[in-house]
């Protein structure tokens, strides 16, 4: 679906995110990788889908820091 979305036009209005925000979990979460894992296996995977670089970019944190940084309306 994802693949999709961003096929039709729609990567700027995607950000991928994760809620989990306690510093442990940014290198294991049980025996997974935690938060590393989004960096890591998210944009892999998103490279392996033939996604451009600066595609991956917007939805990995240019889309939501863009949003954040919009003064409310």
């Amino acid at each position: 679906m994802l693949e999709k979305l961003i096929h039709n036009g729609l990567a700027s209005h995607i950000a991928l995110a994760t809620d989990m925000a306690e510093a442990e979990l940014w290198s294991r979460l049980g025996k997974g990788p935690g938060l590393a894992g989004f960096v890591t296996i998210v944009r892999s995977r998103l490279k392996s889908m033939e996604i451009p670089l600066p595609t991956i970019d917007r939805l990995t944190g240019g889309n939501i820091a863009e949003r954040l940084a919009r003064p409310p309306s």
